[in-house]
């Protein structure tokens, strides 16, 4: 049991947790949201010896309870309020105690989201600088899927497009990610050269010329993954967000100032244009730097 107290569980959400809610209450989403959401980012072999033992893991632990916590009250607001008697299915309500609001629900359940998926990457920072001391992850296909791409976090999607890129966002378009560092990256540079790019880029061991090199690519990453994922309808700009679009109970969580018709198509246009000039300031970069990239050249020794 990774929570033991509800006392344990208040220090990662805070007060909105009152004391009369039971562990034992919500341990089944507790176990629900951990397969969900952290199992695939874990592991296997990692989430079964947490599970087994979270004792054995005190520097990780908080990491984990951190994201754990949120992602479970957002799944647990959906049925905390809900229960069920031989009449049916009812909303609980008391004299002093009222149902919030339907957009206080969706709101509240929108921020445990997201603050649970910027938690699993602040987890995962923490498993990558100290990845020695945890050999279930390494050796794991969530360590592979982990280190896949050269943009690995949605900070530095931040870094390269806003501020306001979320993480639940960057998962939404991680199929995306995949496809343009396929063609549009790999497509274009040597074999041998792109491998020591990643390699090094994961290993954190790039030399001054490759970490610029890491930059351009990431930049054409972010802008011509944002392109594809508006394109698609998978995710919209919400004022000075950058937002997953989807849908609840028919209604779009996030719907203020979507935007359409020619401002979506001039948004794509900016998007395509951008990444296209970064790709090619990849290319002339690494052509007046021969030296420094002798693995892009036919007459590399």
């Amino acid at each position: 049991m990774i929570f033991t107290t509800i006392e344990d569980f208040k220090t990662y959400v805070g007060g909105a947790v009152n004391q009369s809610l039971e562990i034992d209450s919500i341990n089944p989403t507790v176990d629900a949201a951990f397969e969900q959401y952290l199992r695939p980012w874990l592991g296997d072999a990692l989430a079964d010896a947490i599970i087994d033992d979270p004792s054995a893991f005190t520097a990780l632990m908080p990491n984990v309870k951190r994201a754990l916590a949120k992602l479970t009250m957002y799944k647990y607001s959906k049925i905390g309020a809900i229960q069920f008697s031989e009449t049916g299915m009812h909303r609980v309500e008391t004299d002093n105690v009222k149902s919030a609001y339907k957009y206080q629900e969706e709101e509240y359940a929108l921020s445990m989201l997201e603050e649970g998926f910027e938690a699993i990457e602040q987890m995962l920072r923490f498993l990558d600088l100290h990845e020695e001391d945890y050999d279930e992850w390494t050796t794991s296909d969530a360590y592979q899927m982990h280190n896949a791409f050269f943009l690995r976090y949605a900070s530095e999607m931040r870094r390269h497009y806003s501020k306001y890129v979320t993480r639940y966002a960057y998962e939404s378009m991680r199929a995306i990610i995949e496809q343009v560092e396929c063609f549009a990256i790999e497509a274009i540079l040597p074999p041998a050269l792109y491998a020591l790019l990643k390699t090094n880029h994961i290993a954190t061991t790039s030399s001054a010329h490759e970490k610029k090199a890491v930059n351009f690519i990431q930049k054409a990453i972010t802008e011509f993954t944002i392109y594809e994922a508006m394109q698609r309808l998978w995710v919209k700009v919400d004022g000075d967000r950058l937002v997953h679009h989807e849908h609840v109970d028919n209604n779009l969580r996030s719907d203020n100032a979507r935007a359409e018709g020619q401002a979506i198509s001039l948004a794509m246009r900016h998007h395509n244009l951008r990444a296209n000039r970064w790709i090619n300031q990849l290319l002339v970069y690494i052509a007046d730097n021969q030296s420094a990239f002798p693995l892009a050249f036919c007459n590399a020794e």
